[in-house]
């Protein structure tokens, strides 16, 4: 299995927990987030934002992540904000003036490498 797609599948389903519990409750993603002096939420957007390029090919939007977090609206605007601002998402308006795409930038998608490599086994 692909690199990419191994982790993808723990991120989706790591023993059928949601992935805001499993990253909350996990010593590594505790300290990739502090590494990186960003919180459990800003985490699990980027884990969102990783695992919906490399599965679907398609950004993020502010309602894709609000239907997978239950965090608030206004939560979710304020981490994406901040995402961006801090250099790990870039936005890009829609068509409809309400719609944000948001990607990873390089600093985003080293990021979830780093939780991509927290998720695979090694070989050893």
């Amino acid at each position: 299995m692909a690199r990419g797609a191994q982790a993808a599948l723990v991120l989706v389903s790591p023993d059928n927990t949601a992935i805001g519990d499993f990253l909350k409750n996990n010593l590594t993603f505790r300290q990739i987030a502090e590494s990186h002096e960003i919180d459990r939420n800003s985490l699990e957007v980027v884990a969102y934002a990783g695992f919906r390029k490399t599965t679907r090919g398609k950004p993020i939007t502010t309602n894709s992540i609000l239907k997978l977090m239950t965090a608030s609206h206004p939560t979710v605007e304020r981490v994406l904000d901040k995402l961006v601002e801090d250099g790990y998402l870039r936005v890009e308006k829609g068509k409809d003036r309400r719609v944000n795409y948001y990607e990873l930038t390089q600093t985003g998608y080293e990021l979830y490498r780093a939780l991509e490599d927290a998720l695979t086994p090694s070989d050893s």
